[in-house]
């Protein structure tokens, strides 16, 4: 009796959590996969992976203001080559995306395309081996920096429920360095509430 008691409850509250309507400017994103380096960082570093968190604010129907934070890891690509572990670049990003998404309400599938920038903190993980390599390779490592990036992109919201949604996005991220740019790819998959 007591389960028949809680699986009716715990039916009539998301029956009601799915049929109420949100009407909050506000949405909190969850999301991360895998991030492509591209250009020159694309020489000596792997796919890596990130995760990402934002809130964002309708300012329009259709566009939205989000704050977010990502973090992004790469390893080394010639660790099996020369017998050395370590070596990750990672990257902490914090900054402002502007998202335009287009369709209808009625529609629950909503392409929209995204812009921003930000400040990303670059820094480098020691190499570890017994390699005389390992110890040249630590000496160039370079200090953390905290450098501007800019980001854009497009992507696939699926509504699922009002207060719920599916996203996947591809961005193009490049974060201005000493004598260039370190630029990559992030495809992310994530949930939008509200």
């Amino acid at each position: 009796m007591k389960k028949a008691l809680m699986t009716t409850a715990i039916l009539l509250v998301f029956a009601f959590g799915a049929s109420a309507q949100v009407t909050t400017p506000v949405s909190l994103y969850l999301g991360g996969a895998m991030s492509v380096p591209s250009g020159t960082f694309n020489e000596g570093w792997q796919m890596g992976y990130h995760g990402l968190a934002g809130v964002g604010y309708k300012m329009a129907p259709c566009f939205q203001v989000a704050g977010k934070v990502e973090y992004h890891n790469f390893g080394f690509n010639m660790t099996d080559l020369l017998g050395i572990d370590g070596g990750a670049t990672k990257v902490w990003m914090y900054g402002v995306d502007g998202r335009y998404a287009f369709g209808m309400p009625t529609v629950p599938f909503k392409p929209f395309l995204m812009a921003g920038t930000g400040f990303a903190r670059l820094q480098w993980d020691e190499f570890e081996g017994t390699s005389l390599i390992t110890a040249a390779l630590n000496e160039g490592i370079p200090d953390p920096v905290t450098k501007v990036y800019f980001n854009f992109g497009a992507g696939m919201e699926l509504k699922t429920i009002p207060s719920f949604s599916l996203f996947v996005q591809a961005r193009y991220v490049t974060v201005a360095t000493e004598g260039g740019s370190l630029s990559f790819i992030p495809m992310s998959i994530g949930v939008k509430f509200f």
